[in-house]
């Protein structure tokens, strides 16, 4: 939206009954860009917003060492709210895949991801849908409920190599004390964080 703005108004030799209509065009320009996403000038909460709204932004700007931006950016046909720190650093904040498998970004750069996985061999290979970009810290396993043909079966999952692009786990028989791989297959839960 444009608007109207003279920002020679007024000069030192203008004579105020005929800039007058200039000035006035202005006072109403910075109460229309006040009045967008923010409160009024008369309202109990004068000076605040209503709500941020950004503009889509053509590529990562760039922000001053010692501060951070927020911006609006097309990722993969959407759009997604980004943290610009002064390191360069871009975390899509709101990038999200909300089911299973599935996985969402934090403002720290944090990444959480998750998903419900059969397993058919032991040692069984599982790789993350979202490649962690430095690492995955940490990968939580639960097993979903043994079958009713083979109770035994499934009770624990260790898990071996953790790197960024995914894990190994094994599963174990109740039956056997957890000391004897399981030859079934199974399902078990995962929730991996890293970044």
């Amino acid at each position: 939206m444009a608007i109207p703005y003279n920002n020679n108004i007024p000069q030192p030799t203008d004579i105020p009954a005929q800039s007058q209509p200039q000035i006035l065009t202005n006072f109403a320009s910075i109460q229309s860009i006040i009045d967008v996403n923010h409160a009024d000038f008369g309202a109990a909460t004068a000076g605040q917003h209503n709500y941020v709204e950004m503009p889509v932004q053509p590529a990562a700007p760039a922000v001053t060492i010692g501060e951070v931006g927020l911006y609006n950016l097309l990722l993969t046909g959407v759009n997604e709210m980004f943290v610009r720190k002064s390191d360069g650093t871009s975390i899509p904040m709101t990038k999200s895949n909300q089911a299973l498998p599935g996985y969402t970004y934090l403002p720290s750069g944090i990444i959480l991801q998750w998903a419900q996985i059969s397993a058919n061999t032991n040692p069984f290979a599982v790789v993350f849908p979202l490649p962690f970009p430095t690492s995955c810290f940490v990968v939580m396993t639960s097993m979903v409920s043994p079958s009713a043909a083979d109770p035994n079966t499934f009770v624990s999952v260790i898990t071996t190599t953790v790197t960024n692009l995914g894990f190994s786990v094994n599963l174990y028989k109740r039956d056997a004390h957890s000391t004897v791989p399981s030859t079934n297959p199974g399902q078990f839960y995962y929730l991996a964080i890293g970044k």
